[in-house]
């Protein structure tokens, strides 16, 4: 329980997962997220202070990389969402200096487009990965 107070106070914005099957460590489930108990002999209590209940230690490994690489796919997405939005947003740039001779003229409004392709570009797929989270 310790552990997770000290974590907490350093990170308070994560999300903390606590795996047990120890009654003594109900408090900590209490302070994580999510608290995973392993069945045991003598942990009622522990089992009903607890969010989840899991026979053995080896059917929470494999959870908790199933886990953590889909959130990594999905950060994954959003990243290369950004990254093909502003290479969209020079090339547009490139080529059209090149059509003016980079003498500066303006084909398009600046403002009102550039601001409506970064919000949906931006917004959209945020949007979407949250959604459907």
């Amino acid at each position: 329980m310790l552990v997770v107070q000290i974590l907490r106070k350093i990170e308070p914005e994560k999300g903390f997962l606590t795996v047990a099957s120890d009654p003594s460590s109900i408090g900590a489930f209490s302070l994580s997220n999510i608290g995973v108990a392993i069945m045991g002999k003598n942990n009622l209590s522990c089992l009903q202070g607890a969010d989840f209940t899991v026979g053995s230690l080896a059917t929470v490994i494999p959870l908790i990389f199933s886990f953590g690489k889909n959130c990594f796919k999905r950060k994954n997405v959003l990243f290369l969402s950004y990254v093909e939005k502003n290479l969209l947003l020079i090339f547009a740039h490139f080529i059209l200096s090149f059509n003016s001779k980079f003498l500066g003229y303006l084909y398009y409004q600046y403002f009102f487009y550039f601001s409506f392709f970064n919000i949906f570009l931006t917004c959209l797929p945020s949007y979407y990965i949250c959604k459907n989270d």
